[in-house]
């Protein structure tokens, strides 16, 4: 809504009020604009091609269908990306990344007996 008032009334608003209201997720400095802009741009080109289009498609599409059609957006995007390489990468990058934190889990509670039977 706070985006309709401002196109609908030409109002202008500085980053911080833009932040408060949602209309953004971050502010910077303009110094650090160019900067940050490539980071994020590398951030995103970083993720997995396939997956962003579906997702991209999903927000497009999405908006303008009932929630039954875009669940059913949404279940399709996923079997079109399950079993790609890209799909199989995250699934194993997160299987590392839960065992890693499992690990740790085990090794702290393993600490707290050992800690416990002294």
């Amino acid at each position: 809504m706070h985006a309709l008032d401002m196109i609908l009334r030409a109002k202008n608003i500085g980053g911080p009020e833009a932040y408060r209201i949602g209309l953004v997720n971050e502010v910077v400095e303009n110094n650090q604009l160019k900067s940050r802009a490539i980071e994020l741009g590398l951030e995103l080109a970083a993720q997995p091609p396939a997956a962003m289009r579906e997702i991209m498609s999903i927000i497009i599409k999405g908006a303008d269908v009932s929630q039954e059609e875009s669940l059913r957006m949404e279940r399709q995007a996923v079997l079109n990306t399950l079993g790609n390489t890209e799909s199989q990468e995250g699934m194993m990058a997160l299987w590392r990344s839960a065992n890693l934190c499992l690990n740790k889990t085990e090794a702290s509670r393993e600490q707290n007996r050992e800690i416990i039977a002294t």
